[in-house]
């Protein structure tokens, strides 16, 4: 090699968390990582700056930010895999250890393969013209955006739209089709899964992502509403401000009736511990539950007899054939009529989608085909008894706030400050904070001078904990870096015995009892978008008028996240933990909306609070909420308020 192995391993992966400054001693590293590291670099001769541009690669694809000496053995067969890919790299990077030995921002500009426009500015001249005759930068891939292999065989790859919401999606996909089985991944062979090769391409698009530069404190119309609600029934002196904020009581309901205490409930760790198989018999197998929840009787045996001339059949919609529309024929997964393979219904317009739960009534069709006369949904499951309810004299007041918290070129987290802020200011009983605290989609997180548990604990918790007036509830999102990437998340975990009563770590999704009062069901995921996709078929105006529909929808299948195949990293085992308890919350609020909405659907109070800082590197709201006392439904003596951060 060129150069010197050991110095580059010191420098290049003492920033990248598999060193600290305590284990150098002159330009030694004398953690078991150093020989493991170098062996790599030896074997696949390799360099140090092209093996550490794989690493942080590999610690985005598998979710690393600490243990990372024991992902070293992982690294080394990913290295493997990519070796050939890898010294086409070689070539172009010999050069330029040797000439930036002692110039790490030149080489954090090859690094990351643009210019970042602040580490420019910090760049004389003369620096920036030695730079570039050393390394042509026409060879190197220039971050623009790229849009991904299309499945739908459409000849529209001329588009000159640099529109990035065509190519970004922050959450994964899951195929299940038959053309998902090709174990080629960017023209090269390779034994990942189909999820694994998904989430490698997501890696990527977040690494390719533009954001357009914002200063926070240039921001325009801070305060200002952007939609409001108010219940018919509500009466002015039940929303006045209080002159002394009462502290509400906050329970975690759990999700079923077998499940215990939610505390206790045993969340996995990881994704797709089970089989294709063992998912598909699990969700089949759900549907057992939902046999007494329609308007119709359904007995099972009766209707398995072929002689009936009327027949019901129970079970989820799944996807016949690519390119069919569920209407025109679909299977139902989990179903009791064996000698039916395929379904159809007459209306193209009914609002079904892949996973959801229906009965439908009709006759048999020669050759093995049922022909739908009607279609039944779940029942909705009724409230909190009102002799469950506790009458209380005081209203609520509560603030919802869902991540992104800080800017996309930074993380200093103005946002999240600002938001500090407005809470000392109207001190709310309750506070709603849903992920991404730390945001997965921020590039910058690398150059925190903390681990991402240190900072999510000491920058974010902390100053919550100060505000003793106010009950803050913590829901994780699927792009927190520092948390399990699997649906249902397990909560944070308090990082001592001396975390602030007043801080309420809860799961994603949860259903919370608030005051012994009124209920709140909690839902971090991009389900409303994802629904409102498979629901547009082009025919109604379903992204103008459809959010209560949707919302509709939810409340009907009584489970949080009814969409599958899902798009979320969903652990079947755990399936009856995203269904709704024994009761419809009173209010649903849903985390991750590109826009805010306020909607009254069946009389449950559905609420996106939009995001603090949206996709597009911008200011984005939070929401108040008033509940009112009172003997009347909440979504009739609510007031609920969207404002600009």
């Amino acid at each position: 090699m060129d150069m010197d192995i050991e110095d580059e391993v010191v420098r290049l992966f003492s920033k990248s968390g598999l060193s600290e400054a305590a284990d150098l001693l002159k330009g030694m590293l004398i953690t078991s990582c150093d020989p493991y590291v170098q062996n790599i670099i030896k074997t696949f001769k390799l360099n140090a700056l092209v093996v550490h541009d794989e690493w942080e690669l590999f610690c985005v694809n598998n979710r690393v930010s600490s243990d990372h000496a024991t992902y070293l053995d992982k690294f080394k067969i990913a290295v493997k895999k990519n070796v050939n890919e890898l010294k086409k790299r070689l070539g172009n990077t010999k050069t330029i250890t040797h000439q930036y030995h002692n110039k790490p921002t030149l080489m954090f500009k090859f690094l990351f393969s643009h210019r970042d426009q602040t580490l420019q500015n910090k760049i004389d001249k003369q620096d920036e013209q030695e730079f570039d005759e050393i390394f042509d930068f026409s060879d190197v891939p220039t971050v623009e955006m790229v849009p991904l292999p299309n499945n739908n065989n459409n000849n529209n790859n001329n588009s000159t739209d640099n529109n990035t919401d065509n190519y970004i999606d922050d959450e994964f996909e899951m195929d299940l089709t038959e053309d998902n089985n090709n174990n080629t991944f960017n023209g090269i062979s390779s034994g990942l899964s189909s999820h694994d090769k998904q989430q490698s391409q997501r890696a990527i698009r977040f690494a390719q992502t533009k954001v357009p530069s914002f200063r926070f404190d240039k921001r325009q119309g801070a305060d200002e509403i952007v939609q409001e609600y108010v219940g018919e029934r509500l009466k002015s002196k039940d929303i006045a401000p209080q002159q002394k904020m009462i502290p509400k009581i906050i329970e975690m309901v759990p999700p079923s009736k077998d499940s215990g205490n939610v505390d206790n409930t045993p969340y996995p760790t990881k994704y797709m511990s089970q089989t294709l198989e063992g998912r598909t018999k699990a969700l089949g197998d759900s549907v057992l539950k939902y046999y007494d929840q329609f308007q119709v009787e359904f007995d099972p045996v009766a209707n398995a007899d072929p002689s009936n001339e009327i027949q019901r059949a129970v079970g989820r919609i799944w996807l016949y054939k690519t390119g069919l529309s569920l209407t025109s024929q679909f299977k139902l997964l989990g179903n009791n009529q064996s000698s039916v393979n395929t379904f159809s219904i007459p209306n193209p317009n009914e609002p079904i989608f892949s996973g959801q739960v229906v009965m439908v009534e009709g006759k048999r069709i020669p050759g093995q085909h049922f022909g739908c006369s009607k279609i039944y949904y779940p029942k909705q499951l009724e409230f909190l008894n009102s002799n469950q309810r506790s009458k209380k004299d005081s209203s609520c007041y509560i603030i919802v706030a869902s991540g992104p918290f800080s800017e996309y070129e930074n993380t200093l987290y103005h946002p999240f400050k600002e938001l500090c802020k407005v809470i000392e200011n109207k001190r709310p009983n309750i506070v709603i904070l849903n992920g991404p605290f730390i945001d997965e989609s921020n590039q910058n997180n690398q150059f925190l001078d903390k681990s991402f548990e240190e900072f999510f604990y000491e920058d974010i918790i902390q100053p919550l904990e100060s505000i003793t007036s106010t009950q803050f509830i913590i829901c994780p999102s699927l792009r927190d870096v520092q948390h399990d990437y699997v649906y249902p998340q397990p909560p944070f975990k308090s990082r001592s015995k001396n975390t602030s009563s007043n801080i309420h770590f809860v799961t994603n999704p949860s259903t919370l009892l608030i005051d012994n009062s009124f209920t709140i069901g909690l839902s971090n995921t991009n389900i409303i978008q994802q629904l409102e996709l498979r629901l547009d078929n082009g025919k109604n105006d379903i992204k103008t008028t459809g959010t209560p529909l949707i919302c509709e929808k939810i409340i009907q299948q009584q489970c949080y996240y009814p969409l599958h195949p899902a798009e979320v990293p969903i652990e079947t085992q755990f399936i009856d933990s995203i269904k709704f308890p024994s009761i419809t919350p009173d209010i649903l609020i849903f985390g991750k909306v590109d826009k805010p909405f306020i909607a009254n659907s069946n009389e449950v109070l559905c609420i996106g609070s939009g995001q603090l800082m949206n996709h597009s590197g911008k200011t984005g709201t939070y929401t108040e909420l008033i509940v009112a006392p009172g003997d009347e439904i909440i979504v009739h003596r609510s007031k609920v308020i969207t404002r600009i951060i």
